[in-house]
């Protein structure tokens, strides 16, 4: 659980109760995986309060630039398998509908809540704008991904998915649209 410094240099409760994931690019150590950061964060804004990942609670900033996020933990959940197939579907197709490409869709990025009824996707570092066949495509390779017995460490082409070029990926740009204060997307 964490509380953030205020001005007064007091604390105050970031997700009363919860807890949270930082994601920094302090641990981010190439250009290119800052860039993959920057771009998550920028996916998670995005989807704020749509059902399709958890909620975004705020900017990491640094010396007046954004060098992170926060989110809310995802607790009691499961990794995805085949009998999930249509919930994944559903919430997959919210982020499609967005022209959102994911670009990482294993099992181990859309997790279950503890009663079945909804699924959480999780991991958009590699995520990207995408064109109705890139969307298509990925759709159609989920119930291959939800089959997986084990993470992949490599992408469709295999590079390793951890040192792949995220500009070369999909052949689009690393998701970016305009920083928006949390506030603003409610």
């Amino acid at each position: 659980m964490a509380s953030t410094p205020t001005r007064d240099y007091g604390s105050s409760d970031l997700a009363p109760g919860s807890w949270i994931i930082l994601k920094s690019m302090v641990y981010a150590r190439t250009l290119i995986n800052r860039d993959k950061v920057m771009g998550e964060n920028n996916v998670y804004q995005h989807i704020h309060g749509l059902g399709i990942g958890p909620d975004f609670l705020g900017h990491v900033i640094e010396e007046d630039r954004t060098t992170g996020f926060l989110l809310k933990y995802i607790q009691n959940f499961r990794i995805a398998e085949s009998r999930d197939l249509d919930l994944c579907r559903k919430v997959l197709s919210k982020l499609h509908a967005l022209g959102i490409v994911h670009g990482n869709i294993s099992k181990w990025n859309f997790l279950v809540d503890d009663n079945d009824t909804r699924v959480t996707i999780v991991d958009f570092g590699q995520s990207k704008r995408g064109l109705p066949e890139d969307l298509e495509a990925e759709m159609k390779l989920l119930p291959v991904k939800l089959q997986e017995t084990y993470p992949r460490t490599t992408d469709l082409d295999d590079q390793p998915i951890w040192e792949s070029d995220p500009f070369t990926l999909h052949g689009n740009p690393v998701f970016s649209e305009e920083f928006k204060e949390p506030s603003d997307l409610a």
